[in-house]
């Protein structure tokens, strides 16, 4: 059966991007994630770039330069990277931010303990466009996402104000504490979809993997922009 996407998060098509940008930024804000259709016509040319790429099923991440996939995967790039994203990534990241930083490719077999699978936000707001190659339902481990606004006084947002940055985090992410978790994880819905489905998602939204189960898998691209300001994050 195809997996659906998720109602919890907002819908929007292609061309509400241009008409009506201010409206899909807001709900990204909100929510931490989009689903954005009119893509799914290019899912056979993206995926025959992709296997191209011989990946393995062992969640090894491939990174592409942007630059050279422009000449090598230009579906993949431009599915990405579409120029209908820039206006929505200026408004959620400000006017000067990074584009076209680099591109992700996994492929994911049976995993019960996923890389990254707490409840976690990044330290560098990062804005990613992510596009599904095979349909991702529950079993296929599809990113967990807690909507923005149901994380009451665990919002990275307050988090951020409360502690500062640099005392927030050790490393690159920081992870839901106990007591955190109690609220959080039941609030968590799963970021699922068929085949060619892409969604635009922000790392400030509290998000974790999930396992992989048994005789499934899961294939996926993703893009990353980031704030300038961003860089100067020590």
């Amino acid at each position: 059966m195809m997996s659906k996407l998720n109602q919890a998060f907002p819908c929007f098509s292609k061309e509400m991007l241009v008409d009506t940008p201010r409206e899909v930024s807001e709900a990204l804000l909100e929510k931490g994630v989009c689903y954005i259709t009119g893509y799914e016509h290019l899912s056979a040319q993206v995926f025959e770039e992709y296997e191209c790429l011989g990946q393995y099923p062992d969640g090894t991440i491939k990174v592409l330069s942007t630059t050279k996939a422009k000449v090598s995967q230009p579906n993949i790039y431009s599915i990405l990277f579409a120029p209908e994203f820039k206006e929505i990534k200026r408004r959620v990241l400000g006017k000067l931010f990074k584009d076209e930083i680099e591109i992700f490719c996994q492929h994911t077999g049976p995993s019960e303990v996923p890389t990254s699978g707490h409840l976690h936000f990044d330290k560098r707001f990062t804005f990613k466009s992510w596009y599904y190659l095979n349909d991702i339902g529950l079993s296929n481990g599809p990113m967990r996402v807690v909507p923005l606004d149901r994380c009451e006084e665990f919002s990275p947002i307050a988090l951020r104000r409360k502690f500062g940055t640099r005392n927030l985090f050790k490393g690159s992410q920081h992870a839901a504490s106990i007591e955190a978790n109690k609220l959080l994880e039941p609030a968590a819905e799963h970021v699922t979809g068929p085949k060619g489905t892409l969604f635009l998602h922000i790392t400030e939204a509290w998000h974790g993997a999930s396992p992989v189960l048994p005789g499934f898998e899961r294939k996926i691209i993703r893009g990353h922009s980031r704030r300038f300001s961003d860089y100067f994050i020590r």
